[in-house]
């Protein structure tokens, strides 16, 4: 296994690492600290979507793959990544508008995701498209969170400062527009993978404040 020799390509291997890392431990906290509930099998998709997506993409960011190979592990990336998008709007829905209309919303959202997989399979060579489809979830996802949280629901604010952390990450993600060097250079991409550490963070602790509500 030979690494890249790109020094900005390794760095955003090991922030995605360090994602994957992030999400690992939210997993074992909303295990060990929230109740066998259909919310928490959610919110557990979601987790366990980001670390298969981070984990594969710190390899594909760091490691020289031969062939069609990194090509077919963007996929599974999209794939991923897709399956997490549409489980955090079934999240919002069942926080929203309750359980039943979550379960009715599963299939429809899966079948989203696929299609936006197929989409990027067939049409595009860029991660612009999911920017957009990320950033649409996650305006209907702010807009249920905030509602909620002048119903007082426990934790609405911290899921809402998660996603607008989400959404700002995004911004930089499909801008380019932030990039520093501490020790190694960071770009857009490792930019975006640190602060959706602390959006993991924000929600994790949403899941965990409202848990005894639902």
């Amino acid at each position: 296994m030979n690494f890249v020799s790109n020094v900005t390509e390794l760095t955003t291997a090991g922030t995605d690492l360090l994602l994957a890392m992030a999400a690992l431990v939210a997993i074992y906290i909303l295990r060990t600290r929230s109740p066998a509930t259909q919310r928490t099998s959610y919110w557990l998709s979601i987790f366990s979507c980001l670390v298969v997506a981070a984990l594969l993409g710190a390899v594909a960011h760091g490691v020289e793959l031969p062939g069609q190979a990194g090509k077919y592990m963007w996929l599974v990336i999209y794939l991923a990544l897709a399956l997490l998008v549409a489980m955090f709007v079934v999240a919002v829905i069942y926080d929203v508008f309750g359980a039943v209309n979550a379960r009715r919303s599963m299939l429809p959202m899966i079948v989203i995701a696929l299609g936006f997989v197929t989409y990027v399979a067939t049409f595009s060579t860029s991660f612009l498209p999911f920017i957009v489809y990320e950033a649409l979830a996650m305006l209907f996802a702010l807009s249920g969170y905030v509602y909620l949280s002048v119903r007082g629901f426990v934790g609405a604010n911290w899921f809402s400062l998660g996603i607008l952390l989400t959404l700002i990450a995004a911004g930089i993600q499909a801008t380019k527009a932030l990039a520093f060097t501490l020790i190694w250079p960071f770009d857009h991409n490792s930019v975006y993978h640190l602060l959706q550490i602390v959006a993991l963070g924000l929600l994790l602790k949403g899941v965990l404040l409202s848990r005894e509500k639902l």
